[in-house]
């Protein structure tokens, strides 16, 4: 749901505010089931103000389509104009389901700034850290690899290919070893409990 900021007034006063109070025991609900309740703030630039209106309105209402996304709710500041060039910023009030969503929701829009409304703190299992490192790295590793083959000569990329190569090789080695570790303790662990 998207708004321009200089229109608030256009609205029903009671109607916003009984919108805006269901969304907040709606967030309170689902914070405490772990999810998370952020303001993210993203800019947008256009060469005219109907485009970066357009372009702003457009972006918005596909904030809430995201998997983990609860709800999202966006208000745009007028633009400013200089040098030709239309400027602004959109606020968008999201509720995650969890931490993971949140994660790659940011990693994926990039914002320019978060804040985090609800909760003040939160625990993470191990679990949940895991799965956000991984995306995390997955993202970082096809980044790389775009620019990679955008920017690298044939010679740079066979010798990164070959380090890629190198790279597997040694995991296979690291996997091997401590499958053989794991093997030498279970065997370790049958033979005393043999005894």
């Amino acid at each position: 749901m998207a708004e321009e900021k200089q229109d608030e007034s256009k609205a029903g006063k009671g109607g916003k505010m009984q919108e805006n109070k269901s969304l907040m025991e709606r967030a309170d609900e689902v914070v405490k089931r772990g999810g998370i309740l952020a303001k993210l703030y993203f800019d947008i630039h256009a060469k005219s103000e109907e485009g970066l209106n357009n372009l702003a309105v457009g972006f918005t209402s596909t904030l809430d389509k995201e998997e983990g996304v609860v709800f999202a709710v966006s208000t745009i500041e007028k633009p400013m104009e200089e040098e030709g060039v239309f400027s602004s910023y959109v606020m968008s009030a999201v509720l995650f389901k969890d931490y993971v969503s949140f994660m790659q929701f940011v990693a994926k829009y990039t914002p320019l700034s978060v804040e985090i409304v609800k909760p003040e703190k939160m625990e993470l299992d191990a679990n949940t850290i895991m799965e956000t490192a991984l995306f995390i790295s997955e993202v970082l590793y096809d980044m790389k690899v775009k620019m990679y083959e955008k920017t690298l000569s044939p010679q740079e990329k066979a010798h990164v290919e070959r380090m890629l190569k190198q790279r597997e090789e040694l995991g296979k080695k690291l996997l091997n070893a401590g499958d053989e570790s794991k093997d030498r303790k279970g065997k370790e662990n049958d033979e005393e409990s043999d005894k």
